[in-house]
């Protein structure tokens, strides 16, 4: 209990108060596979929006290892709390790359929400560990359907909500 308060009086209080958000302190052995695991997120946008199946499942299997490889990493962090943070972001995306997987009993809109929760968990990882300044790729908003998404280069493709082609502007 005494570890949820210390958590979330470090962390969600400065928001309440209209301070940034800290970002986390990154080992120099974890930030590569890091940022490769950010570099998946426009992969990821790349076969969603081609609609290749068969891409997508061996971009899950890709970032899987990753994260995998990332779980050993993470046991090395001194800081007790970074380490189950870290732990929980990993988790997320791995939960939203399972329902990708299987995905074949969602309706389109499952397909969506999980889609838009799969790219706000990269963005999370990106701002928790300050990483977006070292990131090659481009992180965009669509404000007519709130989502968010990262794309390698180019003119805003929505992957979320094709139709609004030209809704997505670049936020970092």
């Amino acid at each position: 209990m005494r570890s949820f308060i210390l958590f979330f009086a470090l962390f969600y209080l400065p928001l309440a108060f209209g301070a940034k958000k800290p970002a986390f302190p990154l080992d120099s052995k974890l930030k590569p596979n890091y940022l490769a695991l950010l570099k998946q997120a426009s992969d990821f946008h790349k076969v969603i929006a081609t609609g290749d199946e068969k891409a997508t499942q061996e971009e899950i299997k890709e970032t899987q290892e990753i994260i995998a490889k990332l779980y050993k990493q993470i046991l090395s962090i001194p800081q007790f709390h970074y380490k189950i943070h870290s732990h929980k972001l990993l988790k997320s995306i791995e939960e939203q790359l399972a329902i990708m997987h299987f995905n074949s009993s969602l309706d389109e809109n499952g397909k969506k929400k999980n889609i838009k929760k799969l790219f706000n968990s990269f963005f999370e990882l990106a701002q928790v560990y300050n990483l977006t300044k070292d990131m090659e790729d481009k992180i965009l908003y669509c404000s007519r359907d709130k989502s968010l998404w990262f794309q390698k280069s180019g003119k805003a493709k929505n992957p979320i909500t094709p139709r609004y082609k030209n809704c997505g502007q670049s936020i970092l």
